[in-house]
């Protein structure tokens, strides 16, 4: 999913499994899908917006992909990386003032948040 911002492009992966996302998971879409898309990007110049990646699992994720995500965020200069489990993404709605996601998470996915 894409969205598109004066001053930035925000490229979202989101994931609805039952099990916690595995760093194998996430990995793998920074091999597969991020490199392509961050160099797309620079193709179609929008080089003066900051690209961002969002990762977002309503099940969370492993420590091994927190760990991977962290480290991948803090040594990643040339886009911004950010991921959200459960509760972060019910605030982000919550926020937004976007009922029906909000009320998707709360009945579908929520563990009484």
């Amino acid at each position: 999913m894409e969205a598109n911002f004066e001053d930035k492009i925000i490229f979202r992966e989101c994931k609805a499994y039952k099990n916690m996302v595995s760093k194998d998971i996430v990995e793998e879409r920074f091999s597969k899908k991020v490199s392509k898309i961050f160099k797309n990007h620079h193709q179609n110049n929008y080089d003066n917006k900051r690209c961002v990646f969002e990762f977002w699992s309503v099940s969370g994720f492993t420590e091994q992909a927190l760990s991977f995500l962290k480290e991948k965020k803090g040594n990643t200069k040339k886009y911004d990386i950010e991921f959200y489990s459960e509760k972060e993404i019910m605030q982000k709605a919550k926020d937004s003032r976007a009922k029906k996601i909000t009320n998707i998470m709360r009945d579908y996915f929520s563990d009484g948040v």
